[in-house]
């Protein structure tokens, strides 16, 4: 269920599953300029991974075959919650949320459009509160700005205040060397890829 390794976070596990289908959150802008729906994102063996992370995910056992694929990376420190994908529904993200309090030697971070679904959105400030998880507000041209008080990962520009481009588009940091949105301490945003 989980992977590493691709050109932008390094070899951090992160877990992933459709683009688009699965965010309820999106807007117009990313029917066309979503990165997850491009790229090796469509390659077969990459577009069957995702759905059958999707299936699974879908099911009460969710929480514990997580945890045990967590348990094969004793050395994990860090994961990625949706490099495609995102949190689909209110069950989904409750599994999530079991997840992350079982495992608070592991921070976790995710970027999601669902806080623009009110139900999700108050799911999701369960997912916030806990001391081991970073969830960013994902925002473009479209969204508006993030609700208050939470982090923003913004594409080409952030609506907070002083936001600073992601160091993997300014200077080629891979994200496992990086960690900075794991720190959760800025609005960050992303060139458009």
């Amino acid at each position: 269920m989980l992977s590493s390794g691709n050109s932008k976070v390094g070899n951090l596990l992160n877990f992933s599953i459709p683009a688009y289908e699965t965010c309820p959150g999106h807007t117009g802008w990313c029917e066309t300029h979503c990165y997850a729906r491009k790229g090796r994102f469509v390659f077969a063996n990459v577009k069957t991974a995702h759905r059958m992370n999707a299936i699974t995910s879908s099911s009460d056992k969710f929480v514990y075959d997580m945890l045990c694929e967590l348990d094969r990376h004793p050395k994990a420190k860090y994961v990625r919650i949706h490099v495609s994908g995102d949190f689909y529904d209110v069950d989904y993200t409750e599994r999530w949320r079991r997840i992350i309090a079982a495992r608070p030697d592991i921070k976790f971070y995710a970027l999601t459009r669902s806080w623009r679904i009110s139900e999700l959105k108050t799911k999701l400030e369960e997912l916030r509160a806990l001391p081991n998880c970073v969830i960013r507000a994902s925002t473009d041209e479209q969204t508006g700005p993030p609700p208050e008080g939470w982090l923003e990962g913004g594409i080409e520009k952030t609506y907070t205040e002083g936001g600073i481009l992601c160091p993997y588009f300014d200077k080629g940091i891979q994200c496992d060397k990086c960690l900075l949105c794991y720190k959760g301490t800025k609005a960050i945003y992303f060139k458009e890829h």
